[in-house]
């Protein structure tokens, strides 16, 4: 379920500026392998990742997506390692040719959040500890 600050009860819709706004978790940009399924349709699909947070992602898919579709992702953080994950499209559009959807990730669990975290401390080190630490040098 969508968080209620993300959501307009006026116009029942989610809102991206509120999203975009709201963002605590960093994303890291990464081009990873997704499998995924529309809630009540056996299809697995796949997709590849943009970028990844623990508690959403940016997915280059093959055509437009459904708003508010609930779906199920198995996101491979590495050849051997992946992670399940439940989630609700909230956006889908083209830009430059290109098919994009905004995933928000539901009910996550610690062990995935964790998992997710240690991937990308491993690949994006550098920007993990700029983007936690940011400010501190500043007086």
């Amino acid at each position: 379920m969508v968080s209620e600050k993300f959501y307009n009860k006026k116009d029942k819709k989610v809102t991206m500026s509120s999203v975009a706004d709201k963002r605590y978790l960093p994303r890291w940009e990464v081009k990873n392998r997704i499998n995924y399924q529309f809630e009540d349709d056996p299809r697995t699909y796949e997709a590849q990742s943009k970028d990844i947070s623990c508690s959403g992602a940016c997915l280059y898919t093959q055509g437009s997506l459904p708003v508010h579709q609930k779906i199920k992702m198995k996101i491979f953080l590495a050849d051997d390692v992946a992670v399940k994950l439940d989630g609700q499209i909230l956006w889908s559009t083209n830009a430059q040719g290109k098919d994009l959807a905004g995933i928000i990730f539901s009910d996550v669990s610690q062990q995935a959040q964790e998992l997710i975290l240690k991937h990308a401390f491993e690949i994006k080190k550098e920007d993990m500890v700029k983007y936690w630490f940011e400010g501190w040098d500043k007086k």
